[in-house]
C-alpha cells in the first residue's frame, strides 16, 4: 500500500479494506502564482489540471497462505504435505480507477495481477494476468476492452458454494474460469436484470493450445452471451460460451481428466460449446446453491459431450463462523467417466477482512477417469483423491 504522496495522488479516503487516490489538485493551485513568467507554462500546467481533476484509483487485493495434505498425489500412491497458497481466494493486487467524463460518463480501467505469495512469482507468465481493460461506462451501460474475465468466470465465482476456489466447481471445469485476451465486453443493466456480450479476437496469445506451441491460441474465437436476474433473495444466470480454433486444455476440459481424449494435436476446427444454468437463493443466514453445464467438444474426428451438476450451500452460524459445502458431479456421455466431488469449508472471521480457514475434500473416479481434488492435480485411473487444508487470508 502507499501511504504517502506521488505522482499521481494523496490518499484520501480509506474504507473497506480499500485505499483510494485522487489527483494532486493543489499541483495546480500551487503553481498558478507562477503563471505569469510566461504563457507557455500556464497552458502547462493548465493541461495537466484539466486532464485529471475528475480522476481517482483504488488499490486492494488478496493474501492466501496455508498448507495442504493430498493422497495419490501426482498419479502415484504417495501422499505429500505441502506449503500451498489459493486455497480459498488467489492472490492477487489490482489496481482500478475512473474518470468522470460529464453527462453521467465514465472511463475506467483495470490492471489485476496474480501471484505466488510464497515464491513472489507472477501466474499466467504475465504481469497483468487476471486483467487488464480499459473502457466507458454510465448508469445503465458499460463497455471494456482488453483481457477480461468472461460471463463463465462471474458463474464459477458467484453460482460457486465454494466460490471458485481451487477446490470447487474450477476444479471440475476449468474451462468455467475464462479470461480471455483481445477481447470487448459489453454489459447492459436494466434493474434486476444484466445482459452480457463478449467476443474475443484471439482468446490466448501467451499459453500454448492442448499439445501445441505457444501463442497458437491466438487464433482461437471465443464468443460469450450471458443474462441473469439478480435481487437481494434470489438470483438466476444462463450462459452460452463458444470458443472456436486451437483449444487450451482448460477450454477443452475433457483431456485434464479423460486421459483417453487428449487429442494429438491442436487443430483451427476445435470447438467447446458450453450452456450453463445457475441459481442462488438466500434467506435469513443460509444461502442455497444449484447449476447444470452441458458441454460439447470437437478435437479432429472426436465429438465429446459432457454434464455437469452441482449444489450446495453456506451457512454463517454465528457472525464469525460460516460453513460452505459443495457436491459436483460430471459424466462424460461416451466413455466410463464419471467423477464426483464433494467439499467442505470452514472460515472463521477474525475481523471484517481476515479469517483462518481449513477445508476438506473428497474426490471419487470411475473407470476412465483420473480428476484430482483441484484443477492442479491429477491420479491414475479409477483412483480417488482426498486431501484437506488449513490457513489464513487477508483482504486488503
Amino acid at each position: 500500500m502507499f501511504s504517502r504522496w506521488n505522482s499521481l495522488g494523496k490518499v484520501v479516503a480509506r474504507r473497506s479494506g480499500k485505499m483510494v487516490y485522487e489527483t494532486v489538485k493543489s499541483r495546480c493551485r500551487n503553481t498558478r502564482s507562477a503563471a505569469w513568467k510566461t504563457s507557455a507554462a500556464i497552458f502547462a500546467l493548465a493541461m495537466p489540471c484539466a486532464t485529471f481533476a475528475q480522476s481517482s484509483v483504488t488499490l486492494f487485493g488478496t493474501l492466501d497462505a496455508g498448507f495442504a495434505f493430498l493422497t495419490n498425489s501426482g498419479g502415484t500412491r504417495n501422499s505429500v504435505i505441502k506449503a500451498q497458497s489459493t486455497n480459498i481466494y488467489l492472490n492477487s493486487v489490482r489496481l482500478t480507477g475512473k474518470e468522470d467524463l460529464g453527462g453521467g460518463l465514465q472511463a475506467i480501467f483495470g490492471l489485476s495481477m496474480l501471484f505466488d505469495p510464497y515464491t513472489g512469482a507472477s501466474l499466467f507468465n504475465r504481469l497483468f494476468g487476471w486483467t487488464s481493460y480499459v473502457g466507458l461506462s454510465n448508469e445503465n451501460n458499460k463497455v471494456v476492452m482488453g483481457r477480461l474475465w468472461g460471463p463463465l468466470y462471474d458463474v464459477t465465482v458467484h453460482f460457486d458454494p465454494l466460490w471458485g476456489s481451487p477446490v470447487s466447481l474450477w476444479a471440475m471445469d476449468a474451462g468455467g474460469v475464462s479470461i480471455p485476451d483481445n477481447a470487448i465486453r459489453y454489459t447492459r443493466t436494466d434493474g434486476p436484470m444484466h445482459e452480457d456480450l463478449l467476443y474475443s479476437f484471439g482468446s490466448n496469445s501467451v499459453d500454448a493450445p492442448l499439445n501445441g506451441v505457444a501463442g497458437g491460441g491466438s487464433k482461437s474465437k471465443e464468443f460469450s452471451a450471458s443474462i441473469d436476474y439478480t435481487t437481494t433473495s434470489l438470483e438466476l444466470a444462463a450462459i452460452y460460451d463458444n470458443v472456436r480454433g486451437p483449444l487450451q486444455a482448460g477450454q477443452y476440459e475433457l483431456g485434464l481428466f479423460v486421459p483417453s481424449l487428449v487429442p494429438v494435436a491442436p487443430t483451427t476446427a476445435g470447438r467447446a460449446e458450453r450452456i450453463v444454468v445457475a441459481a442462488r437463493y438466500t434467506f435469513e443466514k443460509t444461502s442455497l446453491f444449484a447449476g447444470y453445464r452441458r458441454l460439447r467438444t470437437v478435437a479432429g474426428n472426436e465429438v465429446e459431450n459432457s454434464n455437469l451438476y452441482w449444489a450446495g450451500l453456506n451457512q454463517h452460524f454465528t457472525p464469525s463462523l460460516l460453513a460452505n459445502i459443495g457436491v459436483y458431479h460430471q459424466r462424460v456421455n461416451s466413455i466410463d467417466a464419471r467423477p464426483t466431488l464433494v467439499a467442505l469449508q470452514i472460515q472463521y472471521f477474525l475481523s471484517k477482512s481476515t479469517a483462518l480457514y481449513a477445508t476438506v475434500g473428497k474426490v471419487w473416479n470411475t473407470a476412465d477417469s483420473n480428476m484430482g481434488l483441484s484443477y492442479a492435480t491429477s491420479t491414475t485411473l479409477g483412483v480417488g483423491q482426498f486431501g484437506a487444508s488449513v490457513g489464513m487470508y487477508h483482504l486488503f
